[in-house]
C-alpha cells in the first residue's frame, strides 16, 4: 500500500489531497499507535475526479466490482449497492469527514481498558474505530487524560455494556461517562503537560533498548500516579473511594 501510495503523488503531487493514512480499531493502543502503512483514497461524492487523472486510471482497473448496481439485480453481480453515486465515488454519507483532518481523540471500539490517543496526523478512521473533536484542543487533551485514568476506567467498568471481558466503547457508553473538566487553569495545565509527556514516552518505547525501556515505563508509570492523583481530587474521592477504585482495576488486563 505504502509502494502503490507513493508512486501516485510522485505522478501528480496534487493525489497527496485525496490520498490519506487509515487506522482500524486494533491499530490504536493505549498512547501508542501500531500503523501498518494502509492508506485510503477518499474520493468523497461531487469530486471532479478529472483533476486526479492518475487515480481515476488506477481505480478504473476495479471499476466493474466499484460501479453501483441497479435496483433488484442479483446480488452475486459484481458491483456495489445501488445507490446514487458514482463508480468513483465513496459510497456513504461522508459528511463529518472534514473532522478526519483535525485534531482529535481517537479510540477502538472494543478494548480490555478505556483510553484514548491525541491524533493531528490526520488519519482516517474505519468503523472499528471513533473519534471525538473539539475546537477548544486544550480540552480535548484534558478529555484524553480523563479516558486514561483510574476514575473513568472504573466507571466504564462498572456502567457501561461489555462484549466478554472487553469494553464497547460506543457512543452510548462514552456519553455517560462523568467527564468534568477542571475549572483551575493550573490543574488543566498539569493533566495536560502530564498526559502529553505519557504519550510522547509511551510512543518511544519501540525505539529503546531493553534498559532505556525499563527506566521510560517507570517514568511512565510514576506520571499516570500523578495524573490519577489530580483526577482523584477533581472528583473529590477519598482514600477509601481510591482503595476500591485501584482494588477493582488490579485485576483487569489492560492488554498492553
Amino acid at each position: 500500500m505504502r509502494k502503490q501510495k507513493n508512486c501516485l503523488i510522485n505522478k501528480d503531487i496534487r493525489n497527496k489531497k485525496i490520498i490519506h493514512p487509515v487506522l482500524k480499531g486494533k491499530n490504536i493502543k493505549k498512547n501508542n499507535l501500531s500503523f501498518e502503512y494502509k492508506y485510503i483514497i477518499f474520493t468523497n461524492q461531487g469530486i471532479d475526479i478529472n483533476k486526479y487523472p492518475h487515480i481515476k486510471e488506477y481505480l478504473f482497473q476495479f471499476k466493474e466490482d466499484l460501479t453501483p448496481k441497479k435496483k433488484g439485480e442479483p446480488r452475486n453481480k459484481p458491483g456495489r449497492s445501488a445507490g446514487n453515486y458514482k463508480w468513483y465515488e465513496i459510497q456513504g454519507n461522508t459528511k463529518y469527514y472534514s473532522l478526519f483532518e483535525k485534531p482529535k481523540l481517537i479510540f477502538p471500539d472494543i478494548s480490555k481498558i478505556l483510553f484514548a490517543f491525541y491524533d493531528e496526523e490526520e488519519y482516517y478512521l474505519l468503523n472499528s474505530a471513533y473519534m471525538i473533536s473539539l475546537e477548544n484542543i486544550h480540552d480535548l487533551k484534558v478529555i484524553q487524560a480523563l479516558f486514561c485514568s483510574n476514575v473513568l476506567n472504573f466507571v466504564l467498568n462498572i456502567t457501561g455494556s461489555k462484549l466478554d471481558t472487553n469494553l464497547r466503547l460506543t457512543a452510548s457508553n462514552i456519553s455517560d461517562l462523568p467527564i468534568k473538566i477542571p475549572k483551575n487553569q493550573g490543574d488543566k495545565n498539569k493533566l495536560i503537560k502530564l498526559i502529553e509527556q505519557i504519550q510522547s514516552d509511551t510512543f518511544s518505547l519501540n525505539s529503546l533498548g531493553e534498559d532505556a525501556k525499563l527506566i521510560k515505563i517507570a517514568e511512565i508509570r510514576k506520571n499516570e500516579n500523578k495524573l490519577n492523583k489530580i483526577i482523584y481530587d477533581l472528583y473529590n474521592l477519598d482514600e477509601d473511594n481510591i482503595k476500591v477504585i485501584e482494588d477493582y482495576l488490579e485485576n483487569i488486563d489492560d492488554g498492553k
